[in-house]
């Protein structure tokens, strides 16, 4: 089991702060309505509690939740929604990624390893479905469109672990 005494500062804020760059990148891969984007960040400030029962087991993510909740919640988030800067947030997020699992490969058990990706990826896919895209006149439009289930297959490739959604 490890903790945040296990880990420098800078690792634990990293560690905390990739749910919500996860969010992030999924949100801005594709122009949401005004209304999709305020049901993805009213998700955003709520799914890390909603689904964390699902990560009871995990003393790692248990140990993280109170940054993440705080990371998601922050005035931040909604400033980089705003900017709209897409491709950014989906490059730092791969890139975040890389350095993620070096790190947890040096200092952390395999459960937790893959308990706490999965929770990452379990906050982006619950943000891209907290608003269907119409396809014409409101109707036919997916849960999770195209571009988000790409965004969330690269991330899924860059983590390395098995994620369905």
């Amino acid at each position: 089991m490890t903790t945040e005494a296990d880990y420098t500062t800078n690792e634990w804020q990293l560690l905390a702060r990739m749910p919500a760059l996860v969010a992030l990148a999924v949100m801005l891969t594709e122009a949401s309505q005004r209304r999709g984007r305020k049901d993805e960040l009213a998700t955003l400030a709520t799914v890390t509690e909603e689904i964390a029962p699902e990560y009871a087991e995990n003393a790692l993510v248990q140990a993280l939740l109170p940054e993440v909740k705080a990371t998601v919640t922050s005035g931040e988030m909604k400033e980089y929604a705003k900017a709209k800067q897409t491709d950014k947030a989906l490059t730092v997020a791969l890139q975040w990624s890389a350095q993620i699992n070096d790190l947890l490969a040096h200092k952390s058990t395999p459960v937790e390893t893959e308990g706490y990706k999965r929770f990452v990826l379990h906050t982006g896919y619950q943000v891209a479905a907290a608003s269907a895209d119409a396809e014409f006149l409101g109707i036919g439009g997916a849960t999770i469109s195209l571009g988000e289930r790409k965004t969330l297959l690269s991330l899924v490739d860059a983590l390395q672990v098995d994620f369905d959604y």
